[in-house]
């Protein structure tokens, strides 16, 4: 059988669906031809990175996104290092998502900013610093504590014996 062409259009598997369930239907979806696979990052639910991974396993081509990582929920660090991982692993199919989250579900956790575009704007630089290794930065929370942040480029090897 031949290659299957993309449609421009793609599929978003909702956060209810099991994840024993997942990787048959992300497999389904990358056979139908779908040109793009979205899992959803619904806060108490099965996380987005962990679905990630298990829809990027069950399939061979099609691009797997992360739809959406709130930036107040998610630290950049671990944004930039969760993505990498899933790029390096399943040859740069995963796409990262990150926007504001759900209000009512970040307001439930405690986690709303002040300013939702300016947190977001912060956590887009931050996240594409990480991934680059760029100058320090720092990160504030809604509450306006901060903690320092040295990026470096993700690539380099880690001592795991410290």
């Amino acid at each position: 059988m031949g290659a299957v062409s993309r449609s421009p259009i793609g599929m978003q598997i909702g956060a209810s669906t099991p994840q024993s369930a997942l990787g048959s239907v992300a497999a389904e979806i990358e056979q139908l031809g779908y040109g793009e696979l979205w899992v959803a990052e619904v806060y108490f639910q099965p996380g987005g990175f962990a679905s990630s991974a298990v829809a990027l396993a069950a399939t061979d081509h099609i691009p797997v996104g992360l739809g959406v990582a709130a930036a107040s929920v998610r630290h950049p660090t671990v944004m930039a290092m969760e993505s990498a991982a899933l790029a390096d692993a399943y040859g740069h199919r995963f796409i990262a998502g990150l926007g504001h989250g759900s209000p009512g579900w970040v307001r439930q956790m405690g986690l709303w900013p002040e300013s939702p575009l300016g947190l977001l704007r912060e956590a887009t630089t931050m996240t594409r610093g990480h991934s680059g290794g760029s100058a320090r930065r720092r990160f504030r929370h809604r509450r306006g504590a901060a903690g320092d942040v040295q990026p470096r480029q993700l690539s380099e090897d880690v001592d795991h014996r410290r």
